[in-house]
């Protein structure tokens, strides 16, 4: 099991590159009222969704509770820009339904977001949106489920089952690993794919090395 203070000393070193091209950014407590400010929540497509499950389960630290996960999704979205634009302060969570998602590359640029999210998420349920301006290990999962309900109440929906099903199928089957360090290093062929101008996340992942 991994828990924050236990990261390898690679994925350490990721953490800190992304933090510098900006994908963690420093933001202020309280949750709004508004989840979105428009009613496709800044997504505007599904591309790619492949389940991953693990032998060894990780602790999912982008959410308040931090739940032990031995299973989630590696999704592939197509957003607005600039909804994903770096910024030192306020930068909207990205939710999968009442889960924020762990946002692996910028997107700024490519208009793609690679996230991961916990697999007990059910993506036909699950409208895709940016949210509450906060860092999202702030947020529990009471204030996460109230970020749903408003972006479902501006009229943020789930995917639709085409568009979900065709995200599946270009996934592919189930990736089935050790640790979540396999997933991070199979993040490189996907940014490299999706979002080729982020050179420097592309190197970072391919250099996670394997742990005994």
């Amino acid at each position: 099991m991994f828990a924050k203070e236990h990261l390898s000393a690679a994925r350490r070193r990721l953490v800190s590159v992304i933090a510098l091209v900006g994908v963690v950014a420093t933001t202020f407590a309280g949750i709004p009222n508004a989840a979105a400010a428009a009613e496709d929540g800044g997504v505007r497509s599904l591309l790619y969704a492949r389940p991953f499950t693990l032998e060894e389960p990780y602790t999912y630290v982008y959410t308040k509770e931090q739940p032990e996960i031995s299973r989630g999704y590696i999704l592939v979205l197509e957003v607005d820009p600039q909804r994903a634009q770096p910024r030192q302060t306020d930068m909207p969570v990205l939710f999968v339904g009442s889960r924020p998602a762990e946002l692996t590359n910028r997107g700024d640029k490519s208009g793609r977001i690679i996230v991961l999210v916990p697999g007990d998420t059910v993506l036909s349920e699950s409208p895709l949106f940016y949210g509450t301006t906060e860092l999202p290990e702030r947020i529990d999962q009471a204030q996460a489920v109230q970020q749903r309900d408003l972006a479902l109440e501006i009229g943020v929906q789930p995917r639709p089952a085409t568009e979900i099903e065709s995200a599946f199928d270009k996934g592919g089957d189930t990736l089935a690993v050790r640790q979540i360090d396999d997933v991070y290093r199979e993040l490189a062929d996907l940014i490299e794919e999706y979002s080729p101008e982020e050179s420097d996340l592309i190197e970072a992942y391919r250099m996670i090395p394997s742990r005994p």
